[in-house]
This record gives structure tokens, C-alpha cells and sequence, in this order.
């Protein structure tokens, strides 16, 4: 699920856990606007929403959108399914040769939330050699797999590829 702030100042995107403690945190998410947003996967039932503002005395309207993600395996560049080698090659060849031209989510950039989620196999929040050393570690050693895990997850920005 994506939650977007879109307002007349620049806030801060707050969820709260059952307790009112702050569960996650945005205060910016697209370069060049003032939305903050927030990537979260939800369980159902009612979850609380704070937004304020990250300069002291601004004030406005604001607008909250909620969007449901589509279903992806987490590392899958190659968006056929399944985690295997191509998809650490896939992701070298988008770094190093330009090929493919184009990463799965988003806009295909490297720096869209969604291809980020998608393919940050170390957990560092950037797209870069590590994270196709990361994937293949996983394959063919002892190595953790990627911070989503192994099953399908809601991935915004993405198209839906993966079922179970």
C-alpha cells in the first residue's frame, strides 16, 4: 500500500502503531515536490495517519491518496517469476551496459521507489553492484535473502508478476 501526503506545505507523513508510537516516517518522496509518502505493507483493519508539517508555523490544505500495490518477487529484475541468476545480470547489465535500457517499476529509473523495493537485494536503499553480488550470494551460498523475504509482496509502481 502506498499513502501519499500531497499539500500546500511540506509535511511529514506519520504511521502510527496500536500504541500511537510513530511506525514508519516520510517527509519526502518525490524530488521537486512537497508530497511525503509512505511504502507499507498493511495488514487490513484501521490504521491511524499523522501529517504535520516540517516547518514550524506553516499551515494548508493537504490531500491523503492510498493505493494498493501489485504483487512482485522481491529481486525479480527480469520479471519472469522466479529468482535466479538472471536477475543479478540483469540488474549488472542495467548498471554497466545500459542493457536492459529499463528497470521494471516505476518510470524505470534506478532511483524510483518502486524498482528500489524491488531490486534492493542488500537493504541499503540504493541500486548498485552490491545488490546483484547480494542476489547471487543468496543462490548459490549461505546468504540472507532479500530484506521482503522469498513470497510475493506489494510493490507500488510495479505491474502485477508474481501470484503466491
Amino acid at each position: 500500500m502506498v499513502i501519499t501526503a500531497v499539500a500546500e506545505f511540506d509535511p511529514v507523513l506519520r504511521l502510527l502503531d496500536t500504541s500511537c508510537s510513530v511506525a514508519a516516517e516520510n517527509d519526502d518522496c518525490d524530488p521537486g515536490t512537497l508530497n511525503a509518502c509512505l511504502r507499507q505493507s498493511l495488514p487490513p483493519g484501521t490504521h491511524s495517519i499523522s501529517v504535520t508539517s516540517s516547518s514550524p508555523g506553516a499551515a494548508g490544505g493537504y490531500s491523503l491518496r492510498v493505493s494498493c500495490a501489485a504483487p512482485q518477487l522481491p529481486g525479480d529484475c527480469t520479471q519472469d517469476g522466479r529468482l535466479d541468476i538472471a536477475d543479478g545480470v540483469c540488474l549488472l547489465g542495467f548498471l554497466f551496459l545500459g542493457k536492459p535500457s529499463e528497470l521494471p517499476c516505476d518510470g524505470g529509473r534506478i532511483t524510483d521507489p518502486g524498482n528500489i523495493l524491488l531490486l534492493d537485494f542488500d537493504g541499503q536503499g540504493t541500486l548498485d553492484l552490491p545488490d546483484a553480488v547480494a542476489s547471487c550470494l543468496y543462490l548459490f551460498s549461505d546468504s540472507p535473502p532479500h530484506p521482503f523475504g522469498t513470497a510475493c509482496v506489494p510493490i507500488a509502481g510495479c505491474e502485477p508478476k508474481c501470484s503466491g
